[in-house]
């Protein structure tokens, strides 16, 4: 009896976070936001936030299927090299504003290191801790690489099939 309960709760730990809604993993991102403070090391912070992936059912073109996309938790990570420091940018996804695939860059929450400890989070702090960096208007090269991947998928499924 304690296998058959045994297997059925280990596949769901090994999972992961495959199962939970987006729309879930924003909110729970958000919440988690408040136990952080600054000085926590790298490693406690990816505790709190949690890591792993979800998947975002999201709708590429209107009046077609909606497809599953698998979405990185945390989202992305970049090094900013500023005068005299270098700082480590997390971004985890807080936010989704429509339901076409993407996720833009306002959605997304900054956590900012320095030596591997937070010292601060979210786009203010951002834009003060590194005030030379210009937040892009254009998409970001993530952005446009999926929007491109998608389209393509897309327009594999309407290619006519060929008739035997």
């Amino acid at each position: 009896m304690r296998r058959m309960l045994f297997l059925p709760v280990a596949a769901l730990l090994l999972c992961g976070c495959a199962t939970v809604k987006v729309s879930s993993m924003t909110a729970d991102n958000r919440m988690s936001l408040s136990h952080l403070s600054p000085g926590m090391s790298r490693s406690e912070v990816l505790s709190v936030m949690g890591t792993g992936n979800c998947v975002y059912n999201c709708d590429v073109v209107s009046a077609k299927p909606s497809i599953n996309v698998r979405l990185n938790n945390p989202y992305r990570t970049e090094t900013i090299q500023t005068t005299g420091k270098t700082l480590e940018v997390i971004y985890y996804i807080t936010d989704l504003k429509n339901n076409n695939c993407v996720v833009e860059d306002d959605g997304l929450t900054p956590l900012v290191f320095e030596n591997s400890r937070l010292i601060g989070w979210g786009n203010n702090f951002l834009s003060e801790a590194a005030p030379e960096i210009q937040k892009k208007q254009q998409p970001s090269e993530r952005q446009v690489t999926m929007k491109t991947e998608l389209n393509s998928m897309v327009s594999k499924t309407q290619e006519p099939q060929e008739k035997k």
